[in-house]
């Protein structure tokens, strides 16, 4: 196998970091996020999904952030904050009354 010129070798550690960096700030994102709701009802919140910091703001939604970031928070979902650790009080969530629910509706619109 003949050796990596330097332009080669360049290219690979630029595009490693770029990537170490995508991942790592994902991971400083999410290490201080939080449970918001996703679905609601017309008697409350159906379901609560994960939301590293900044990727929600008064209820709403930052679509950008959950583009850039989508393949992570899928991840994350499916591996580390799930559904099911939303009602099991293991990390934090913002939790919406019933009577406030007007609240995410409104942020929705």
């Amino acid at each position: 196998m003949p050796p990596l010129n330097r332009e080669k070798t360049t290219a690979i550690a630029v595009i490693c970091l770029l990537g170490l960096a995508y991942v790592g700030s994902y991971v400083v994102l999410s290490s201080s996020g939080r449970f918001e709701p996703t679905i609601i009802g017309l008697n409350g919140v159906k379901r609560y999904g994960w939301a590293p910091q900044g990727f929600v703001t008064g209820f709403k939604w930052n679509r950008t952030l959950m583009l850039i970031y989508f393949p992570l928070h899928a991840l994350d979902e499916r591996f580390w904050h799930t559904f099911e650790d939303s009602y099991m009080g293991t990390y934090p969530i913002h939790e919406v009354s019933t009577e406030d629910i007007w609240e995410v509706y409104r942020a929705w619109k």
